[in-house]
């Protein structure tokens, strides 16, 4: 009866430690927190399990980072929203892997891992202008609502960036094709019209979100160090990311002893 009651409280308070852990958190700043598929929320913070199914969330002035199991890596902006919808990967039988998910709002950055390379089909991210595919990709999007449009004189749409290799963009429409956009350029996608306008340099509202100086050597720092800025050109230290493999994403990683303003660097 004891041990009984002793496993139920366990089970009350850390409910992610039943499920598979499809990733965990590097850093977390400000307010984040992960909502299941159950309506149950729970806060982010460095180390943290997250699992398929969940919905990951940021508030103003707050970001997230997490690595996968496959080892990509996302980045969320803040005021994000961002679902885990599918997040399969077994190391043994990588191209078996499947990542779906969706930016519901906000904007993200992101490292892909290994699931998506050898079949480009088991990767897909929704959002609400248009469903991204990738080719082996760094690449960034900001969905610009109705507030985001008025602060910059916009219209609604998916701002982005390809910063290597390259994306493939499906409007949402009855008659859309795939696009493919490559490293480096930005695009525009108008939520109404689903026109996709291609740019050499970042709409608005991507100004300060994007890399400063030179993309490609940022992008080779980055594979070589595990550094992911998300703040653009006025940040002064980017995050350092470890480089440690996810081979604890299993665990649930509740310690909550340390800052969540504190990056992480093993």
């Amino acid at each position: 009866m004891a041990l009984a009651s002793a496993m139920a409280l366990i089970s009350a308070v850390s409910p992610v430690v039943a499920a598979d852990s499809v990733g965990k958190v590097l850093l977390s700043t400000g307010q984040t927190q992960a909502r299941a598929a159950d309506g149950t929320v729970r806060p982010l913070a460095r180390r943290d399990a997250v699992v398929a199914d969940d919905t990951l969330e940021t508030a103003a002035d707050s970001q997230l980072q997490v690595r996968m199991i496959d080892n990509a890596i996302i980045a969320l902006t803040p005021e994000s929203v961002f679902q885990l919808k599918t997040y399969q990967f077994n190391a043994q039988r990588p191209q078996d892997g499947q990542a779906f998910m969706e930016l519901v709002k906000g904007g993200m950055r992101t490292l892909s891992g290994q699931i998506g390379k050898s079949d480009p089909a088991s990767y897909q991210l929704e959002t609400p202008v248009a469903s991204i595919g990738i080719r082996g990709t760094h690449y960034q999007l900001l969905y610009c609502d109705l507030r985001c449009a008025r602060d910059f004189n916009s219209q609604e749409g998916l701002a982005g960036g390809v910063y290597s290799g390259a994306i493939g963009i499906r409007p949402h429409g009855a008659n859309s094709q795939e696009q493919v956009v490559s490293s480096p350029h930005f695009f525009f996608i108008d939520r109404h019209t689903g026109r996709l306008t291609l740019l050499d340099a970042p709409p608005p509202m991507l100004r300060g979100l994007v890399p400063a100086g030179d993309v490609s050597a940022e992008v080779q720092r980055m594979l070589d160090t595990g550094v992911l800025p998300v703040r653009g050109d006025h940040l002064s230290q980017p995050e350092v990311l470890s480089k440690e493999p996810c081979d604890r994403c299993n665990s649930s990683g509740n310690t909550n002893t340390s800052s969540s303003e504190t990056s992480v660097a093993d």
